[in-house]
């Protein structure tokens, strides 16, 4: 009896359960209170999964079903009216992939139903995605996955990528239509990717992948109508491109076209939103073939390499966009010398804008290459980089594991890059940062470290090669207060103001002159002596007028210049520069400009092989104290829901991280 009575109240209670979750999410079969739209207008339908007495409970907002193991929990489709299901989900803005069945659930599991509008263009084939081109303001989502290598776009193009309307006669559009084939050699012709052309719509994957797109551009583009060109899946967005998962893409550019903005799923982002991306490829800027001739060793190389372009695993050129949860993997490379070319693993160039959370492992290698971003002028944070960043070690390339160089507008806020860089100037995190402090807008980097290797022949640095700042006309007395005033009290609130704050580099630093080659105009490798110093820092290889606080520099230095400058009859070597924390700097490292900074214990500090105690300028600290969290959090002023201080071990190399 007492058995049965223990049973019937089990029993009693797992109905009332059931029931009373379902009165919480149904509310009357007028209400949707578990149903939520997100920032794209999608339609999210949650379903809790419970375990009840060892059996799954699946609750929507109109029913309470049990389900059997591994069954597949079914919507009520009749009360989308207007809307096709596409899937479960485990995230309410569906990104990731869509779940498949069956499935584990496991306790208080939330499933989202996605729901797409019935007035959406569904996009099935190849020959479906580049109608896209013909209605550039509609809404399209993908129902399967498209390859693209097998698509014959020649043949194509004529009559799918072009509108009609555009056109005067049908003479007319066979003539631009012939004037692409022959611009594109057969390869994917990018959405919106002609001049005055954008995608004003939504484009959502919707969980699907799009492979074997190949983009070549040749010498043909230099017409100038063809200048500052987007290029990718997208050329120029101005709306709104989500969850596009792009895999075994190759876009190739000839070493003498310039002027684009190539991105492997938007070339230009523009006032857009760009959401839940990932591309799997590579982009290759070749080396310019050209043969000098005899006028050339008269009068000098005519030769004109690809510059004015940027390069983004992802995008290409972000102004004034959002671009959120994109990611990459493959190889971005370009091997032009000439200036404005800059290379990102995700993203090219950030004009304007912001980038979160986002990350790549892609290996970068260019004249200004980033593992993340080339040239970083808006907002990153919550984004890491894993990939190897390359520059030449002759001409000036900049190299930065994250952001190759991070201008005044530019903000890195909880960030980390793991990769190893090298360059003539070359930094864990950042290549160049730059700080203006008539405008305090950007250039500011805080909560992030550097963990990998970095080599430079003139500039190194641990987290950042080099840090300069632009000052004020009349000097730093003149600035706003909110950043600093030398006549109050360095303690007072109004002198919290970092450029660099709560950061770490653990790599290994070196700067070496020793050897350097270039290429002439014949493209013949050339060895010439070297007249510059070098510089070599733990976190930052040279800086200009820093406020840095709350640091600390782990990784071993070397800095070699021996490179022999005859003298007349005395032989002269050029000058290097080697620190624990600071290479060289404007600022003394113990003072009001750099406040709580150190270095660790024990750290190696080398100038032309030599060492001495002259090369250690910040205070060290022992294993011990850097184990502590209480000394990041206390003394450093790290924020513990930011880092992850949990059972460090320095010394064996558990560091800090971040929770990203």
């Amino acid at each position: 009896m007492r058995n049965l009575r223990v049973i019937l109240i089990s029993t009693i209670m797992v109905l009332a359960l059931a029931l009373c979750l379902a009165g919480c999410v149904s509310g009357g079969a007028n209400a949707l209170n578990n149903e939520s739209q997100n920032d794209d207008g999608d339609v999210a339908m949650s379903y809790v999964v419970s375990f009840v007495t060892g059996t799954d409970q699946v609750i929507d907002p109109i029913e309470v079903r049990v389900l059997e193991e591994n069954a597949v929990p079914t919507p009520n489709s009749a009360y989308k009216q207007g809307y096709d299901f596409a899937g479960w989900y485990l995230s309410s803005d569906f990104s990731g992939t869509k779940l498949t069945f069956p499935y584990t659930f496991t306790r208080n599991t939330t499933l989202y139903a996605k729901w797409i509008a019935k007035s959406v263009i569904k996009i099935s084939t190849a020959e479906d995605l580049q109608r896209v081109n013909t209605n550039l303001s509609a809404d399209y989502a993908l129902v399967a996955n498209i390859d693209l290598s097998q698509f014959d776009h020649y043949a194509f193009a004529d009559e799918h990528t072009l509108d009609p309307d555009d056109f005067d006669s049908p003479e007319q559009m066979q003539e631009k239509a012939d004037e692409l084939k022959v611009k594109y050699a057969n390869s994917w012709i990018p959405i919106a990717g002609e001049v005055g052309k954008e995608f004003s719509g939504t484009f959502d994957g919707n969980g699907y992948t799009i492979s074997g797109m190949e983009v070549i551009l040749t010498n043909y583009d230099e017409d100038p109508e063809f200048n500052y060109l987007p290029v990718g899946l997208f050329g120029k967005v101005t709306g709104t491109v989500k969850n596009v998962t792009l895999v075994d893409y190759r876009i190739q550019v000839d070493g003498d076209v310039s002027r684009f903005y190539i991105g492997g799923v938007a070339g230009w982002a523009y006032q857009s939103n760009v959401t839940n991306c990932s591309a799997v490829g590579n982009i290759i800027n070749l080396e310019i073939d050209y043969t000098g001739n005899m006028w050339d060793s008269l009068f000098g190389s005519y030769a004109e390499p690809t510059e004015s372009t940027y390069f983004g695993g992802v995008v290409g050129l972000i102004e004034e966009a959002r671009v959120v949860g994109i990611s990459s993997e493959g190889r971005i490379t370009s091997e032009s010398n000439a200036d404005n070319v800059y290379l990102g693993g995700a993203v090219g160039y950030i004009l304007s804008g912001s980038l979160a959370n986002s990350n790549s492992i892609s290996y970068v290698r260019g004249r200004y290459a980033g593992g993340l971003v080339g040239y970083n002028n808006g907002a990153i944070s919550n984004s890491f980089a894993m990939g190897d960043v390359e520059g030449s070690l002759s001409y000036p390339a900049i190299s930065g594991g994250l952001v190759s160089y991070n201008f005044t507008a530019g903000t890195i806020d909880k960030c980390y890059a793991t990769g190893k860089t090298n360059a003539r100037t070359a930094g864990g995190l950042v290549g160049v940062n730059v700080f203006d402090y008539a405008t305090a807008a950007g250039g500011t980097i805080k909560n992030a470290y550097a963990s990998g290797d970095v080599f430079a022949s003139e500039y190194a640095g641990g987290l950042v090669g080099r840090a300069t700042a632009d000052l004020p006309i009349f000097g730093r007395e003149d600035f706003h207060e909110s950043i600093y005033n030398k006549e109050d009290d360095y303690g007072t609130s109004n002198n919290r103001f970092a450029i660099i704050e709560n950061c770490l580099s653990y790599g290994h630093v070196e700067a070496n002159v020793t050897e350097t080659t270039f290429k002439d105009y014949k493209g013949e490798e050339v060895t010439t002596n070297v007249y510059y110093s070098v510089f070599a820092g733990s976190l930052i290889g040279q800086s200009y007028e820093q406020l840095i606080k709350g640091c600390v520099a782990f990784g071993d230095v070397v800095a070699i210049s021996n490179r022999p400058i005859t003298d007349d009859e005395e032989l002269v070597y050029n000058s290097a520069f080697a620190d624990n924390f600071m290479g060289h700097s404007t600022n003394t490292v113990v003072g009001a400009d750099y406040r709580t900074v150190y270095a660790v214990q024990d750290m190696s500090v080398t100038r032309n092989g030599s060492t001495y105690s002259g090369f250690n300028s910040a205070p060290s600290q022992t294993y011990k104290m850097l184990n502590d969290s209480a000394f990041y959090r206390v003394t450093l002023g790290f924020d513990i829901n930011v880092w992850n201080l949990n059972n460090l071990d320095v010394e064996n190399g558990v560091m800090p991280t971040l929770f990203i």
